[in-house]
């Protein structure tokens, strides 16, 4: 693919690097590590700085109380952004912990199969191997192949007596091909199962339609490529998934409460649990308000920005460097560029020690290992794949001056190992 004139890179982006002026961090180093934490708008830190100042001024709970409204109006900017309804979304920790209460409301009595791809999150394999009703099957997918056809013909040759639970991620951590996902979802439910997305490396950069796509649980965090702040995350599920849930592994006051009951039998104390019916079962009452003010920050930013225009100057971007990425001696595989994640691995150099390398040069690019991606069937002989990732905040030279930078590490003697 030919990498476009850095004109045509600025043509195809309505006006990206006035964000760039008002993101704090990109004067601090050549950033390509979106994919991992993005910069933020200076909107979000004034959001952050606004709660802080009220909680130091009225204190906490007066504090909410004068900043409830806004507050309240994360949920719906959230669903807007994902085709969904307020009550489909609650707000976690991060990503890993909505995925992983999502699997644990779902059946508890039934036995669970789980399908993922290779390119699943790590976290994720973590919270099926710590669930003891839950077994794990790993779907292979030939070039060509469509998603939609694996799934189905996996499900045919699915456990009976379990519940089957396919799990996919829109674009995978240490890959930037974007998944095709049409059709899976008709085939899960074919088969009686549940669709998970993992949108992580998704939500911001590309347009993601939770019901268009037939996700019954999306997760994403904020940090990534809605360039919000850390510890927030989103979980989004599907009203079927509403409806037949049951009790998450982790419920307070917020989404639940303990009702009396007309009769108390042998034993029984008078008490039972009532479960709000909306996603907010799912997300608990203690909470950093400063965070989600901040969320609610960047969200706004991303809708004034437009995703299509991210899309396209992100896209943009990594054509440019695997265009250049390509005419490095010693690339052993490289990602194609379809969205702006980009993933390299070189023969006979440690992707981690280029990583470190690059950050003693001011040059944030990230080094993705099996802790992080243990299926991947890419890597050095560590399991390390060097992830590089631009955004609307990036500037075309920058990519020229990484690039350069990589290409002095891994044709110095020195690199060799």
């Amino acid at each position: 693919m030919r990498a476009p004139h850095d004109n045509e890179i600025c043509a195809g982006s309505a006006k990206p690097f006035e964000r760039r002026q008002t993101a704090p961090g990109s004067a601090a180093a050549i950033h390509l590590n979106h994919a991992s934490a993005s910069l933020a708008d200076q909107s979000v830190f004034d959001a952050q700085r606004r709660y802080l100042d009220a909680e130091a001024r009225y204190g906490p709970h007066r504090a909410v109380e004068q900043l409830s409204n806004e507050l309240d109006e994360l949920p719906a900017a959230l669903g807007a952004l994902l085709g969904a309804h307020p009550e489909q979304i609650a707000l976690t920790e991060s990503a890993s912990r909505g995925w992983a209460l999502a699997l644990s409301a779902l059946h508890p009595a039934r036995r669970l199969q789980v399908f993922v791809g290779e390119h699943e999150w790590g976290g994720n394999l973590c919270s099926v191997l710590a669930t003891p009703r839950a077994s794990l099957t790993v779907l292979r997918r030939a070039p060509g192949e469509t998603w939609r056809c694996v799934v189905r013909e996996a499900l045919d040759r699915r456990e009976r007596d379990a519940v089957p639970v396919v799990s996919l991620p829109l674009i995978g951590c240490a890959s930037g091909a974007l998944n095709a996902l049409s059709g899976v979802a008709t085939a899960v439910r074919d088969a009686g199962g549940w669709l998970f997305v993992d949108a992580s490396q998704a939500v911001g950069q590309v347009h993601v339609d939770a019901n268009a796509l037939g996700a019954d649980v999306l997760v994403f965090p904020m940090r990534k490529w809605l360039r919000g702040p850390r510890g927030i995350a989103v979980l989004c599920l599907s009203m079927r998934a509403l409806a037949q849930f049951e009790t998450p592994a982790l419920i307070d006051v917020f989404g639940s409460c303990a009702e009396p009951t007309a009769h108390r039998g042998l034993n029984d104390h008078g008490m039972a649990l009532k479960l709000d019916a909306g996603a907010r079962r799912f997300q608990l009452y203690e909470h950093n308000p400063g965070l989600r003010l901040g969320a609610l920050a960047a969200v706004r930013v991303a809708q004034r920005t437009g995703i299509d225009t991210i899309h396209a100057h992100t896209c943009a971007l990594s054509a440019k460097l695997h265009e250049r990425l390509q005419r490095i001696a010693g690339v052993s595989w490289i990602d194609r560029p379809d969205t702006g994640l980009l993933g390299v691995v070189f023969d006979n150099r440690l992707c981690r020690d280029i990583a470190h390398r690059l950050w003693t040069q001011g040059i944030n690019v990230a080094s993705i290992g099996r802790r992080y991606s243990p299926l991947s069937p890419h890597g050095d002989r560590l399991g390390d794949v060097l992830r590089l990732s631009a955004h609307i905040v990036t500037e075309p030279r920058e990519i020229d001056v990484a690039v350069d930078a990589l290409e002095r590490i891994v044709t110095s003697p020195l690199a060799a190992t």
